[in-house]
C-alpha cells in the first residue's frame, strides 16, 4: 500500500506522522480515530495507543484491529485521570464539537507536564474561502459541504485559543504547499499545531 492510500491522502496525517517520528514514543491518545490508520502508524513507531470516537463503525474497525478504543462524545469530559498521556492527537475534529473549548481544556488536563498535543483543523482564513464569501456570500462546496462543522475559525484564531492552554511549539505550512510560505493564515488550507503543556 502506498503512502497516499495508507493515510487516506490527508496532508495533515503526513505532517503528524513526521512529527511523531521525531518524538520519543510514549502513551498516546487519539480523539476521533476515524478508520484507525493513525493509531496503526503510531503503534508501529512504538507508541502505546488508545483512542475515542462517537462513531460505532469506526470503533468496530479499530476494535477488530485490537486497539483499546472507547465510545465518547467529546462534548463531555475525557474518561482518563489527570496526566495520563504523553501525547494527544486529533485531526479535523475540534471544528465539529460545540463545546470545543472544554475539549481543549480536557486535552490539557490528561496530558503530562511537557506532554504534546498534535492538532489540525480547517483554516477558514484561506484565501479561496475569503473570496468565495466576498463575491458569493457562501463558503465554497469543498468547505461548506463538510458536514457537521460548527466552529469556523482562521489559523490565527485557533493559535490564539490554543496559546491560552499550551505553548505552541510548531505550526506547519507543509500541509498547504512546499512553495507558498508568505502567510499561513491566508494560504494554508489547514491549521496544524504541535503544542506543549507547560
Amino acid at each position: 500500500m502506498d503512502k497516499k492510500n495508507l493515510l487516506n491522502g490527508k496532508p495533515y496525517h503526513y505532517v503528524a506522522l513526521d512529527a511523531l517520528k521525531k518524538l520519543k514514543p510514549g502513551k498516546l491518545l487519539e480523539l476521533g480515530i476515524g478508520n484507525g490508520r493513525m493509531l496503526e502508524q503510531a503503534q508501529l513507531l512504538g507508541y502505546e495507543v488508545q483512542g475515542v470516537d462517537i462513531d460505532e463503525n469506526f470503533l468496530s474497525i479499530s476494535k477488530k484491529k485490537g486497539f483499546n478504543v472507547k465510545k465518547l462524545d467529546l462534548n463531555n469530559s475525557l474518561p482518563f485521570k489527570d496526566g495520563s498521556f504523553d501525547y494527544v492527537m486529533s485531526f479535523e475534529v475540534l471544528e465539529h464539537i460545540p463545546n470545543f473549548k472544554k475539549t481543549i481544556q480536557e486535552i490539557n488536563r490528561v496530558l503530562k507536564k511537557g506532554g504534546k498535543a498534535i492538532l489540525s483543523t480547517p483554516n477558514c482564513g484561506l484565501w479561496r474561502y475569503r473570496f468565495a464569501l466576498l463575491f458569493t456570500g457562501n463558503m465554497p462546496p469543498e468547505y461548506d459541504g463538510a458536514e457537521g462543522h460548527v466552529n469556523h475559525y482562521s489559523f490565527n484564531q485557533w493559535k490564539k485559543m490554543l496559546e491560552k492552554y499550551f505553548e505552541v511549539k510548531s505550526e506547519n505550512t507543509e500541509v498547504i504547499s512546499r512553495k507558498l510560505r508568505l502567510s499561513t493564515n491566508f494560504f494554508s488550507k489547514y491549521s496544524f499545531f504541535v503544542c506543549e503543556k507547560p
